[in-house]
């Protein structure tokens, strides 16, 4: 912000839903998110980076849209310059990069959280499968190798049923 001498910023980012939501805001962004969010919601194609978005709000400059691979990752908000002068071409082409960083930063950090998810579920998933199965095969086992009296192989039956009972496919 200061480089540029902007009076703020907001990023924006898509949350798992797929809608965008606050992630950083600064200076006059901080206490209007909401307008802003509605803003975004509406947004036209045609007020894209790097056309200006002053028609839609006179406190924001440029929506710059994120991609990182081919998929949208977010929407940086600028406002104008705390001086109102234009953006020079020198400037524009630092947002370029700005927003590129961004976008591909943004793609890391819901890859990571993606990946931290799955592996949340599969480990979930893993321990309410093996508890069961493991004292299922326990008891199976014992009856393939000992001859048990009939009270505790029922008592091993009965237990190995209880076992898939508890098992999450049923």
């Amino acid at each position: 912000m200061q480089t540029l001498n902007l009076a703020g910023g907001c990023l924006f980012s898509k949350n798992q839903g797929g809608s965008f939501e606050v992630s950083a805001a600064q200076g006059i962004f901080v206490d209007n998110q909401k307008s802003l969010l509605t803003l975004i919601s509406q947004q036209d194609n045609s007020i894209e980076f790097p056309n200006s978005a002053s028609s839609l709000d006179l406190n924001v400059s440029y929506l710059i849209p994120l991609i990182a691979g081919e998929k949208q990752v977010g929407i940086l908000c600028l406002s104008q310059k705390n001086s109102r002068q234009d953006f020079s071409s020198d400037d524009l082409f630092l947002i370029e990069g700005i927003a590129s960083v961004a976008a591909m930063s943004l793609r890391s950090a819901m890859l990571i959280r993606d990946v931290s998810t799955r592996d949340t579920f599969v480990s979930i998933a893993s321990h309410e499968l093996r508890s069961p199965l493991t004292s299922v095969s326990g008891y199976a086992e014992l009856l393939m190798r000992k001859e048990p009296p009939e009270a505790t192989r029922k008592q091993w039956l009965q237990h190995i049923l209880d076992n898939t009972q508890k098992l999450p496919i049923w």
